[in-house]
């Protein structure tokens, strides 16, 4: 448990931490779960170097548009639950992310009746099909948030997403995938949406 050592627990005030600590322990209180292990996971994860976009600042935002959305779920609980596990394996070489950190969520879940259900939320974040239920709807508006923002942060974003997949991705195929993925979610998922 080096990330105790390393502080990710000294302040668990929510206040300039974009991934707030005393959020997600009242959240595991809540379930009667011990969140340490969780917390040095995620922590670990969210803050490797490596993680450009998919980082606690994302998290943190996640979070933010799901309190200013939680009132449209039906289990407020397990989306919370499913917002904080739903990145938590990130390999940009991978293409089961969203099935291993599903798996991650449902071992950590295992003592509680979320755990099937937090992780189903996860899978639904591939956005390869139309989320099954309006919990994963939403969580999946909410991953995809960053889309629907203002020019100059979509472009922050983008640039910080053709960065870390550099080794991977010519920026002329990334933007050429992100159009033809965008087209194929709107005809599939018949979204009301112009590109």
């Amino acid at each position: 448990m080096a990330l105790f050592a390393q502080g990710f627990l000294s302040n668990r005030n929510s206040r300039n931490n974009p991934m707030p600590p005393d959020r997600w322990f009242a959240l595991c209180e809540n379930v009667g779960l011990d969140g340490r292990a969780g917390w040095a996971a995620l922590a670990e994860a969210y803050g490797g170097p490596a993680r450009a976009y998919h980082n606690m600042n994302h998290i943190g935002d996640c979070l933010m548009r799901f309190g200013e959305h939680a009132h449209l779920v039906e289990d407020p609980v397990a989306v919370e639950f499913a917002i904080w596990f739903h990145d938590i394996v990130y390999d940009t070489r991978a293409a089961d992310n969203e099935e291993r950190s599903a798996v991650i969520a449902a071992e950590f879940l295992s003592g509680t009746p979320l755990g099937t259900v937090v992780a189903n939320l996860i899978r639904a974040t591939k956005h390869d099909a139309p989320p099954p239920t309006r919990d994963a709807a939403l969580l999946c508006d909410i991953d995809l948030s960053i889309l629907g923002r203002e020019p100059a942060e979509y472009d922050a974003y983008n640039f910080k997403h053709l960065r870390k997949t550099r080794h991977t991705h010519n920026p002329v195929d990334d933007a050429r995938g992100n159009a033809e993925a965008l087209l194929e979610m709107r005809d599939g998922m018949e979204l009301r949406i112009r590109l």
